[in-house]
């Protein structure tokens, strides 16, 4: 399991010696998206454990990017005779609302 930081909030719901449910949710700082991670793990007679997974990402559906590029090139074609320096900005948005779900059967 990875490490939980201080703004992330781990509950855990034990039913039974089988059974184990558990919920981490990330709230992290306002210019960042929150993410639910669900966790539900039981032990059926056929292996050692079954463990289902459903991530949640962004549930707040915000819209951000992670990264971005500057360029600039030297424009010698347009106009023959003379270099022009094009310079330009851009950046890659994130996904919105996305989820993962898994499973992990362990024999």
């Amino acid at each position: 399991m990875l490490p939980i930081s201080n703004k992330d909030q781990l509950v855990e719901y034990p039913h039974s010696k089988s059974i184990f449910f558990k919920i981490l949710v990330s709230l992290h700082c306002v210019s960042s998206t929150q993410d639910i991670n669900i966790e539900y793990t039981i032990a059926p007679s056929w292996c050692e454990s079954l463990q289902l997974q459903l991530l949640l990402n962004n549930i707040l559906d915000k819209e951000y990017t992670s990264n971005g590029y500057f360029y600039t090139y030297d424009d010698d074609w347009s106009n023959p005779g003379s270099i022009t320096t094009i310079e330009g900005v851009g950046y890659y948005p994130q996904a919105g609302f996305h989820f993962l779900a898994g499973m992990t059967i362990r024999f």
